[in-house]
């Protein structure tokens, strides 16, 4: 009996050895796909979203330097795998004090990349995300120069008019955004003391942005709409530059 149950128990070996085999590449497989995976899923949606900023960026420098030429121009930027929209609902920035009053819109630029979002209004840039209790993270503001030894801020805002028939494109893999900018006009106001309000689709990133600046105070916000007070020893020069974007 003893000499009959060896030749059994070598005859088993084999596929005992292919069962535990089997059992650590299936739990390796697991261990990869339950760790692994989400990681390297992660670090390709952080660089993706570093692309989109940079790409946002770029054409907000396009679109800035437009601006000041007077020139119409056709323009491709670089951009991620992701949704791309030009225009949308319009931001609404007012500016006022006792004597004036000027009101100016942009249609917002977005780039969406997995959950994340980064938008740009009036030249103001900040990256979003689909949680909305958490704060817009600002990546770049509108173009300011204060005057030496004054208290004087000359900003400059870049509008957008989205005139063409195709504002939203969902790329599966990256590529080239080709985009044709004209100006359409300008406009200067100044004033001291006074007040802004922003209404918009981001009022966090306004609120944020206003709230960082020196010359804003008293910021607040109430459902999409942001108001600063502007400070009473503060001089503000606006300028707008409109274009429009096919």
């Amino acid at each position: 009996m003893r000499n009959d149950r060896q030749p059994r128990e070598r005859a088993l070996a084999p596929l005992v050895g292919h069962i535990l085999l089997f059992a650590l590449v299936t739990t390796t497989v697991f261990a990869i796909t339950t760790t692994a995976v989400p990681i390297i899923t992660e670090e390709q949606s952080s660089i993706q979203h570093e692309q989109a900023k940079d790409s946002l960026k770029e054409i907000d420098a396009v679109l800035t330097t437009a601006a000041k030429t007077n020139q119409t121009g056709e323009h491709a930027v670089d951009v991620p795998a992701g949704t791309i929209q030009i225009g949308g609902t319009e931001a609404e920035i007012t500016v006022s004090n006792a004597t004036r009053t000027h009101t100016f819109r942009s249609q917002p630029l977005k780039m969406a990349t997995n959950d994340k979002e980064v938008v740009s209004e009036a030249g103001l840039i900040a990256s979003t995300h689909e949680n909305p209790s958490r704060v817009p993270q600002i990546e770049s503001t509108p173009t300011e120069v204060r005057v030496p030894d004054s208290d004087t801020y000359q900003m400059h805002f870049v509008t957008v008019n989205q005139t063409g028939t195709r504002n939203r494109i969902t790329n599966g893999q990256a590529g080239e955004l080709e985009f044709q900018a004209r100006s359409t006009g300008a406009a200067v106001s100044t004033l001291e003391g006074g007040n802004m309000t922003v209404e918009s689709e981001h009022p966090q990133m306004w609120q944020r942005y206003l709230g960082n600046h020196a010359a804003f105070g008293n910021v607040s916000r109430e459902g999409t709409t942001v108001t600063a007070e502007i400070d009473t020893d503060t001089k503000i020069r606006i300028s707008v530059s409109r274009l429009s974007v096919i």
